[in-house]
Parts: structure tokens; C-alpha cells; sequence
């Protein structure tokens, strides 16, 4: 597996260029990058992956679809768009994934492959993040998700200057967490997230580095990386090992005992 920092794959303007991970196809003998990948918690040792506006598995170095279209450079694509990340539910066995392109989220049934809308109405144009029931709720360009863990069994999600929840019991989605700025700032928007055993949240945002959050969802210090923020909280969580520059060990030793 080679990894670079930069992606070419087609984003919002509102997102910088994030990690992706180069991988050689042995079915093809080509290299594949991919936006996101993790370990299948149902089949230790296979991988899954978004590729293009797809979602793949890895299994002993060979790449196989799942569900969506890969190499195609057309919009909207089907049945989501560009997918930026997606969390595994132990409750269910189902995806969610982060369809950042269409600003929802949807669903996938492991069992047929089927992907159905979960939360957000999917609609291409510009929207403003809506806190409702999962019918009513809408997501502006929901980016990351993750397990809320200690905190419970919901997801948090990264969604411009907000951090969500989606209550699974409840079915709701509510913000947590608002970011206040300047308006020339309104694209320094939330990005990668990670969550603790503890509860503890830690979120990247654009050009402001690292923030790390109580349980009561206080902002209690941030933690600017010289190089970038999405690649340490990477790192951190254990999705990918790579080089992280930060400006001392204080910035990153704090994760790491």
C-alpha cells in the first residue's frame, strides 16, 4: 500500500484536498486510490473502502465492487455521490454512509447491497443543516462519521460548521456542537472526527487544526498541525499509519497514552 496526501478526485469547493490511499489492484496490476477505508468488523483480515462514487471490499489484495459505479466522471451518479466516509452499525450489521455530494445520509443493507436514503432529502443544491426527526433533519455536506462509543451507540457526524448526532433509538438528528465565524471564514468547516472508548471527541477543521471536546461538549483546547489536521486524526485512529507534522510532541502525545 503506497500513500500520498493529495486527492484528485473531484470534492466541494468548501473541502480541501484530504488523504487518500494508493493501492495496487492486483486484479488490474494498476494503482487505486481510495477516500476512505477501514476493516470489515464482520470479516477480520477483509477491507472495505469508498473508490470513486463507489463502495469496494479488499480482500488479499484484490478489489471488488459492492455497491456504486467507479471510474465515472458524471453527475449525479448512482445511487449515491461523492461518499466521503461511513461507519459499520454492530446493532444491525448495516452501512451508514456520508453522501457528501447530495447532503444526506444513506443506508446500505449488507445482505442485497441496497442502498436507500436513511436521513436528508438528497438534494444537489445548497442546504443549511436542520435539526429534526431523520425524515424532516437535512445536512448541509455531511463529511465524517463515527460511532459516538462511550457516549452511546449513536453516530456523529461532521457537517460544515456543525458537529450532529443521529439518535439510532430515537431517530432524531440534533447538533451538538456550532462553530462561530468570521464570514470569510464559513469554509474553515469540520472534517475528520474521532472518538474515544471514552467518550472523548476530537475533530479536525480546516486551516484550525485540532479540536478536542468534554463530554458535556465544551471546546477545551485546539491543537495546530503545520502540515495537516485530516492526516494526524488519521494516524490517531488507526485507519492508516502515515508521517503526521505537528508543531510539538504535546500536539499529538496526548492521544497516545
Amino acid at each position: 500500500i503506497d500513500f500520498c496526501s493529495n486527492s484528485t478526485a473531484a470534492s466541494s469547493l468548501l473541502d480541501p484536498p484530504e488523504p487518500v490511499i494508493n493501492f495496487l489492484n492486483r486484479s488490474t496490476t494498476t494503482h487505486t486510490q481510495f477516500r476512505f477505508i477501514q476493516e470489515d468488523i464482520l470479516r477480520p483480515g477483509v477491507l472495505l473502502a469508498i473508490q470513486d462514487f463507489a463502495l469496494v471490499e479488499i480482500i488479499d489484495g484484490y478489489v471488488n465492487l459492492l455497491v456504486g459505479q467507479v471510474n465515472v466522471n458524471i453527475w449525479p451518479s448512482e445511487p449515491f455521490g461523492y461518499a466521503t466516509s461511513f461507519v459499520q452499525l454492530r446493532h444491525n450489521t448495516s452501512i451508514l454512509l456520508a453522501d457528501h455530494d447530495h447532503g444526506c445520509i444513506r443506508l446500505i443493507e449488507r445482505e442485497s447491497w441496497s442502498v436507500s436514503t436513511y436521513s436528508g432529502n438528497c438534494n444537489k443544491d445548497e442546504q443549511e443543516p436542520l435539526d429534526g426527526d431523520i425524515q424532516s433533519a437535512r445536512f448541509g455536506a455531511p463529511n465524517d462519521l463515527a460511532i459516538a462509543n462511550g457516549r452511546t451507540n449513536d453516530v456523529l457526524l461532521t457537517d460544515k460548521l456543525y458537529i450532529r448526532k443521529i439518535d439510532m433509538s430515537n431517530k432524531s438528528v440534533t447538533t451538538v456542537y456550532q462553530q462561530f465565524v468570521d464570514p470569510e471564514q464559513h469554509f474553515w468547516v469540520f472534517q475528520r472526527l474521532l472518538v474515544t472508548n471514552e467518550g472523548q471527541v476530537y475533530a479536525t477543521r480546516y486551516k484550525a487544526g485540532l479540536h478536542v471536546f468534554s463530554a458535556e461538549w465544551r471546546l477545551e483546547r485546539v491543537s495546530r498541525p503545520r502540515f495537516n489536521a485530516d492526516t494526524a486524526l488519521h494516524v490517531l485512529r488507526g485507519d492508516y499509519r502515515i508521517p503526521a507534522a505537528v508543531e510539538s510532541f504535546e500536539s499529538i502525545a496526548m492521544f497516545t497514552d
